[in-house]
């Protein structure tokens, strides 16, 4: 399936590319090496609003593959990154990939070995987006998701911090996550 979507983007040629919106590559074992190759062939496309490579095992390595693609599509509003063993180090680069989206709406980095540290740095990079309206952070190694309340919560409807370690700061700061979003509608804590 990978070397079917990989030889459509190349037939498509540039100028087709360029409308590219949705890549749906879940579950796919595309793992470090697939994962470059799907990187590579999406580097000069800008248009993404839809990224999928959920449950691929890419790894922390994978991660600086993929933060091409995500530097140069800053009009995504979908990112599926769970399951993909991204640890610390493959979320901070993913953050740095991010730094110019501002248009997010649905981030899932679920089970991905992510710590607090990581969190921030997502955190520090999601403070620029008001459109965040779905965050799932389940099956990681969080505790204290405190920099997490930075973030703009405004528009958030779903935040899923299932199946981690919270301690009673982080509950208390889930607490005020609750209070500053008038919308939310369903809390996974």
């Amino acid at each position: 399936e990978i070397s079917w979507v990989l030889s459509r983007i190349r037939k498509k040629g540039v100028k087709d590319q360029a409308a590219l919106l949705e890549v749906s590559l879940g579950n796919n074992n595309l793992e470090l090496a697939g994962c470059y190759k799907i990187a590579s062939a999406l580097r000069t496309v800008k248009t993404l609003v839809h990224f999928d490579i959920s449950n691929n095992n890419i790894g922390k390595k994978g991660s600086e593959h993929l933060m091409q693609v995500l530097t140069n599509n800053c009009k995504l509003q979908k990112l599926y990154l769970q399951g993909n063993n991204l640890q610390a180090e493959g979320l901070l680069n993913i953050s740095k990939g991010l730094q110019k989206t501002s248009t997010l709406t649905v981030l899932n980095i679920s089970n991905n070995s992510i710590n607090d540290e990581a969190a921030n740095s997502i955190g520090n990079v999601l403070r620029q987006n008001s459109n965040l309206q779905e965050l799932y952070l389940s099956q990681n190694c969080l505790q204290d998701v405190g920099a997490l309340c930075n973030i703009n919560l405004l528009n958030l409807i779903i935040f899923d911090i299932s199946h981690n370690h919270i301690t009673k700061k982080g509950i208390n700061n889930v607490h005020m996550v609750i209070k500053s979003t008038a919308k939310l509608k369903e809390l996974y804590p």
